[in-house]
């Protein structure tokens, strides 16, 4: 049997593979993970949710527009509503939501939801000034064939 004889030579190339190999392995692990310039990213297509900031009366209430909500989430605690007479007030988003039945757990409670407003005929809730005490008149703009489905 026959014995290669390490040379310099053998022994530097080898330990420039194994330096090669390991400076790939480190790039990768510390490369930068953002996209090219001009690229767009998946988080960057998703629009961010973003915080309103609401008014707040003595109660510590949140009071404005749905309009301004990014979603049902992020509604005020007291909802802007025109009141029969054309005046504005405010009625809880609470009781809103759960007049609309957005507040049921399953389907069959959202489905009963809707049988009771249908039932009803709608229902009226009670519209505040924005301090959220004083009584303004009554909403009565949820009923079944105003709700969205």
């Amino acid at each position: 049997m026959k014995m290669h004889k390490l040379t310099t030579v053998n022994i530097l190339v080898a330990a420039f593979a194994l330096a090669l190999v390991a400076g790939v392995v480190v790039f990768l692990l510390n490369a930068p993970t953002t996209a090219p310039a001009g690229a767009s990213s998946a988080a960057e297509d998703t629009p961010a949710e973003t915080e309103v900031d609401y008014p707040v009366n003595e109660q510590g209430q949140t009071y404005g527009s749905l309009a301004d909500a990014p979603s049902d989430d992020q509604a005020p605690d007291l909802v802007l509503v025109e009141l029969p007479n054309g005046e504005e007030g405010y009625v809880k988003s609470e009781d809103l939501f759960a007049a609309e039945g957005e507040n049921a757990d399953t389907p069959a409670e959202a489905k009963a939801s809707e049988r009771k407003l249908e039932k009803a005929g709608g229902i009226d809730l009670p519209a505040y000034e924005s301090d959220g005490k004083t009584r303004a008149g009554t909403f009565e703009g949820v009923n079944p064939t105003t709700t969205e489905e």
